[in-house]
């Protein structure tokens, strides 16, 4: 499910026009500091609709609840996926806190606001942001090691 925007009445509006309610356990996204990357989190409460509470995991904060307007810093936010059912929406927030409670402590290859959503929808903390990252990295050893002359001598 995409969006446009969030509306000021708490409410996705959809590419086609349709205005959804944001719900408990909403994975959303917001641009970062960083040109090209986004920042992640779930809405986390909605007991105040005027202030809903989304959390995630942040540089020097680790895990932590902000509101939707803290969080999204005036910026464009996106609806990324939705829980499948009720139980897993409970499921997302009861693994939320679990995290909260443990402090999980953040880093940026092993445990960044993508690891932090991942592991509540899933169980299984992973980012593909870092493991493209990886991969990219990889790819460049592999075309320097292809592309170099054995022969050459190293310059520092």
């Amino acid at each position: 499910m995409t969006l446009n925007d969030a509306t000021t009445q708490n409410c996705w509006r959809l590419h086609d026009g349709t205005v959804s309610p944001l719900l408990a356990g909403d994975e959303v996204d917001v641009e970062s500091n960083i040109p090209g990357l986004r920042h992640r989190g779930l809405i986390y409460d909605l007991v105040d609709q005027d202030f809903p509470l989304v959390v995630h995991a942040n540089k020097g904060t680790n895990v932590t609840m902000d509101e939707f307007q803290r969080f999204s810093q005036g910026r464009n936010v996106r609806l990324l996926r939705r829980p499948e059912s009720p139980a897993h929406a409970e499921l997302i927030i009861y693994r939320a806190n679990v995290a909260i409670q443990a402090g999980v402590n953040y880093h940026a290859l092993f445990a960044n606001c993508e690891h932090f959503t991942e592991y509540c929808f899933s169980g299984n903390p992973r980012s593909p942001t870092v493991g493209g990252l990886a991969v990219l990295g990889i790819g460049a050893l592999v075309f320097v090691a292809l592309t170099s002359d054995p022969a050459a001598p190293v310059r520092f």
